[in-house]
């Protein structure tokens, strides 16, 4: 994952590019339209303030629905993450939808 965070009340951006492995427990029945599930994990995430790059431990957890569409399974899913900076912590909430192929 990548992205651009811009300051709050300064000029300049952060750019976190990084990678998490997550675990995923599904909550209702294979046979089931839709399915829910929780998810959690830790990475690390490269962070560029502008003042060069800096390699950082990551966290989230969040959760999200499976379900059948024409022929695939998608999902939506949303989910905390924090990455820990020098005393502090750059968070953010990810959505993210995706398709799946059987």
């Amino acid at each position: 994952m990548s992205s651009d965070v811009p300051h709050d009340g300064a000029p300049g951006n952060t750019t976190l590019f990084g990678t998490t492995v997550d675990g995923l427990l599904h909550l209702g029945g294979r046979g089931a339209s839709a399915r829910p599930y929780i998810l959690g994990g830790l990475g690390l995430y490269n962070v560029d303030g502008g003042g060069g790059n800096q390699a950082k431990i990551a966290y989230g957890f969040g959760g999200g629905f499976l379900f059948g569409l024409s022929g695939m399974n998608a999902f939506v899913e949303a989910r905390y993450m924090s990455v820990q900076t020098s005393g502090s912590s750059l968070s953010f909430v990810p959505i993210s939808f995706g398709l799946m192929f059987k």
